[in-house]
């Protein structure tokens, strides 16, 4: 049982580390297609990496809160 909650530990640390790259990335590239001459094309693309950023948030929240409760259950295992 030990074995599988360090399993899952590790996978859900790595699915937060890349939602976490993801989420800082499609930001600062959001921020990125903002600076300098405004188009239409760059303001898809902002809002685009801000709805991405937005998404990538909420996986990595759901994923911090995983491994949270994954160490409870394995302090009582």
């Amino acid at each position: 049982m030990r074995e599988y909650f360090n399993k899952a530990i590790d996978v859900e640390m790595q699915r937060f580390g890349l939602f976490f790259t993801l989420m800082v990335a499609s930001g600062g590239g959001s921020v990125g297609a903002m600076l300098g001459e405004f188009s239409a094309f760059r303001g898809i693309l902002a809002v685009a990496g801000v709805l991405t950023s937005l998404t990538s948030a909420g996986l990595a929240l759901r994923s911090y809160i995983k491994i949270n409760r994954l160490l409870e259950e394995l302090r009582g295992v």
